[in-house]
């Protein structure tokens, strides 16, 4: 009878070890599960940062090719020279800025990228980005035109980058997507009065 005793402690401390340890196990299961989850996030979430990226910068990288062409066909002409040069300068510095956020890719892994808020003049943002854009412009021969005139709010306070790059996308989509003029009614790109 004691041997029955014994042999039943000691089944009973072996199914509730058993149990404990199947617990214990499914616990791990589900936290190893959550890290593989969040692990698939930080991926998908750097190869949509990526994707963007790479797409945000063609566009001022365009701009750079497209001006540096200009400016070598017009060496002889200063004042456009002077002014390809500008632009060059404009979409180098966006290019910069845009190839540093993606240094620093362990923003997008944290989910915490950072916004840096300034003030600056929309007017002068805009007329920045149609410059950078202009190359794509001429190169699909479209009719483009801006209008900056009845601005009650000229200055804004938040991240530039982050708005410029919000405008590039439309603004090169919209390029992109818009069929050529024809050459007939073809007038040159610019800023309306």
């Amino acid at each position: 009878m004691e041997n029955w005793l014994l042999v039943g402690v000691v089944s009973a401390g072996l199914l509730i070890l058993f149990l404990l340890d199947l617990h214990y196990m499914l616990h791990l299961n589900k936290r190893f599960q959550a890290a593989a989850r969040e692990a698939e996030s930080a991926n998908k979430a750097k190869t949509d940062f990526l994707s963007t990226m790479s797409h945000d910068i063609r566009t001022p990288m365009n701009a750079i090719i497209g001006l540096t062409t200009i400016a070598e066909k017009n060496l002889g002409d200063v004042e456009s020279t002077g002014e390809s040069l500008r632009k060059i300068s404009l979409a180098s510095n966006h290019l910069l800025t845009l190839i540093n956020d993606i240094l620093d890719i362990s923003k997008v892994e944290s989910g915490k990228l950072k916004l840096s808020p300034m003030t600056f003049s929309i007017v002068e943002t805009v007329e920045n980005l149609v410059n950078i854009s202009q190359p794509m412009i001429k190169e699909k021969n479209i009719d483009f035109r801006f209008h900056i005139n009845q601005i009650e709010k000229e200055y804004l306070f938040t991240d530039q980058l982050r708005l410029n790059q919000i405008y590039i996308n439309i603004l090169s989509n919209a390029i992109k997507y818009t069929s050529p003029t024809p050459s007939s009614t073809r007038n040159p790109a610019g800023a309306s009065p």
